[in-house]
């Protein structure tokens, strides 16, 4: 009988240490998020501009915005993260030495501070032509006069919008004299004709025009 009491006092005491021991709970790490990068539409060879389009994902929070930068081989120092909230945006595309093959990339970023570690990315590769321009009319020997001179010419861009493009204008190449001209003429006044301050006696005079493409 003594036997059976202490059998029963130990299963009463497994019973109240059991029902106090602690519940374990698991603690995970904080995930971070994943981010997502498309482009709506064809993406042409010439540099113009391109529409891109990102959102992010988070399994254990919010997304609060995104980092991005191009990485330009050109301009390798220029790798800085940008931060926003927008989901899209248009990038305009330069290759003034006729060849640029950027890539852009972007990461998600949650409510806790984590950033995708493996952000988004695209490569693009463009190419650009130089543009041409001729006179369409130049000055003519017996033009002597100080009061006015219009030029007139024709450009053309093999490989974007001729258009968009825009012209340097000058007399004796003297970049201070440089106009920036959108259409396709342009009429030197008497001012455009002073070398300095002054009036330059009579001496040939030669004018200067540069086409420049979009790209």
């Amino acid at each position: 009988m003594r036997a059976r009491i202490v059998a029963l006092l130990a299963a009463c005491a497994l019973v109240v240490f059991a029902g106090c021991a602690k519940k374990k709970v698991l603690s995970l790490a904080d995930l971070p998020p994943e981010t997502t990068l498309f482009v709506q539409g064809p993406v042409a060879t010439v540099p113009d501009r391109v529409h891109l389009y990102w959102f992010g994902s988070d399994p254990d929070g919010e997304i609060v915005g995104f980092e991005l930068r191009f990485k330009n081989p050109a301009a390798p120092a220029d790798t800085q993260w940008a931060f926003t909230t927008r989901s899209d945006s248009v990038f305009s595309i330069f290759a003034p030495s006729g060849l640029a093959m950027p890539v852009f990339e972007v990461r998600a970023v949650d409510d806790k501070g984590l950033r995708d570690p493996t952000p988004a990315r695209e490569d693009f590769s463009f190419s650009n032509a130089a543009p041409t321009v001729g006179f369409m009319q130049g000055f003519r020997t017996t033009d002597t006069t100080y009061a006015s001179a219009t030029l007139t010419w024709a450009g053309n861009d093999p490989d974007g919008d001729a258009g968009a493009m825009r012209f340097e204008v000058g007399l004796d190449t003297i970049p201070a004299a440089l106009h920036l001209v959108a259409g396709n003429s342009f009429t030197f006044d008497t001012t455009d004709f002073k070398i300095g301050a002054t009036y330059a006696t009579t001496r040939p005079r030669q004018a200067y025009l540069r086409a420049i493409d979009a790209g």
